[in-house]
């Protein structure tokens, strides 16, 4: 019989309890988690969909507006992340790590669920993998006044302005915003 415990996930290990056997001992041993813990509600669509299935399948499936959509209408390759709720994707993203820094390259909201927080809930998910990833940082350039005013609204550091308006949020920044409602 193996037991497995997967609640020790915080200390990067799994501990298996293997029991005795006629042929063999009791043991206990300790594994490392790989580094990218499964999550369903927010992961790389590659990694998210069934392994047949291509990437603009499993975006309409799981409700992806294409039509409407302004940023992620035609490609969706293997950087796109997915930010799910009961199985529908709310919001795409495509994040880069840049130094000490996670930029966030594109994010869109699906265009049927606009207004409803999910904006909040993708970036959310984006400070906790820097955060969870150990970076100082999460950096991004807003493209017009509403997304101005969503990333002000977020305690965002506005750093300035040329053609885009440029935001960054500190650990702190992080975990408050994790640790928010």
């Amino acid at each position: 019989m193996i037991r497995i415990n997967l609640f020790d996930l915080e200390k990067a290990t799994r501990t298996i309890h293997i029991k005795a056997t006629p042929k063999r001992k009791a043991h206990t041993r300790v594994i490392k988690v790989p580094d990218r813990v499964e999550n369903k509600n927010y992961g790389f669509i590659k990694d998210l969909k069934e392994k047949r299935e291509s990437n603009i399948d499993y975006v309409k499936r799981c409700g992806w507006n294409i039509e409407d959509s302004t940023l992620f209408y035609s490609g969706f390759n293997d950087l796109v992340e997915a930010h799910l709720e009961d199985g529908k994707i709310h919001s795409l993203s495509i994040t880069k790590k840049e130094g000490n820094s996670l930029s966030v390259m594109l994010l869109e909201v699906n265009p049927d669920m606009r207004r409803k927080g999910y904006g909040i809930k993708a970036m959310k998910d984006i400070a906790n993998k820097a955060y969870s990833s150990g970076l100082n940082s999460v950096a991004l350039n807003s493209m017009d006044e509403n997304s101005d005013k969503f990333y002000d609204a977020l305690g965002m550091k506005k750093e300035g302005s040329i053609i885009f308006t440029m935001y960054t949020g500190d650990k702190t920044w992080m975990k408050n915003l994790m640790n928010a409602k």
